[in-house]
């Protein structure tokens, strides 16, 4: 049965709820599975969860070039959900997330030229919700990008505008913080990020406990691999032993 045939009666809250709990609960197989049929729809609230979900498969598969039909797949579902509502904060944040990924794939060149308009969305979702623990995170990582940008990676911001976005670490910093205050543990790429940021700004003592944190931290999702990895090495170069 094609999607737009299926009656809008089944996207009950006790639905989203199911959803919801399944990517809580990291069931990314079984929640892509849910979405079956639903691939065309034009409702908002499901085109951007199977955005979501979509983009999970693509970290999943490694993040590179031979999945990348799954990074625009999640892409397209997501500038969808964008053109049917300008109010949905949840929209707004995995849109950036998932623009960011496409830079992420495609280059600094691409990452930076996204770089205005995912500062736009990014200050539009904490707009329609202020209390979202990971649009600060991605606030922070904008910022972070910015303040950490090598003399190579600035030229090249600065031959695509004339003004470049900047940044500091203490900005960085701050949005980091920020969503840990509201909700501490929430994901342990954000712990990481506070590590590296106290690291950059020379202050490894401030850096080392949530370092050590992040390495104890059992894995839940994909990211957590890599989060853990980098919590290591800086702590390594920090002469702590793992």
């Amino acid at each position: 049965m094609a999607a737009e045939d299926k009656s809008s009666a089944e996207f009950t809250p006790e639905f989203f709820e199911e959803i919801d709990k399944l990517w809580d609960d990291y069931k990314i197989d079984e929640l892509r599975s849910k979405f079956n049929g639903y691939e065309e729809t034009e409702n908002e609230e499901i085109l951007w969860r199977l955005a979501r979900v979509v983009l999970e498969q693509y970290t999943i598969a490694g993040k590179n070039a031979s999945c990348k039909d799954l990074l625009y797949t999640s892409y397209e579902l997501i500038k969808k959900a964008l053109g049917k509502t300008d109010t949905n904060a949840q929209i707004h944040k995995w849109y950036v997330i998932i623009l960011d990924a496409v830079g992420e794939l495609e280059g600094n060149k691409v990452r930076i030229t996204n770089s205005y308009s995912c500062h736009e969305h990014l200050l539009k979702a904490l707009e329609l919700n202020p209390n979202d623990a990971t649009t600060y995170h991605s606030l922070g990582i904008w910022c972070f990008l910015f303040a950490d940008m090598n003399w190579v990676t600035r030229k090249l911001a600065g031959a695509i505008f004339a003004a470049p976005p900047t940044s500091t670490y203490e900005d960085a910093l701050k949005n980091f913080l920020k969503a840990e205050e509201i909700d501490p543990g929430f994901y342990l790429h954000n712990q990481v990020m506070i590590g590296t940021v106290y690291v950059r700004m020379k202050n490894k003592e401030a850096a080392i406990p949530y370092l050590k944190k992040a390495v104890e931290t059992p894995v839940k999702v994909e990211d957590d691999k890599k989060a853990i990895k980098e919590a290591t090495d800086l702590l390594k170069s920090c002469g702590i032993k793992v």
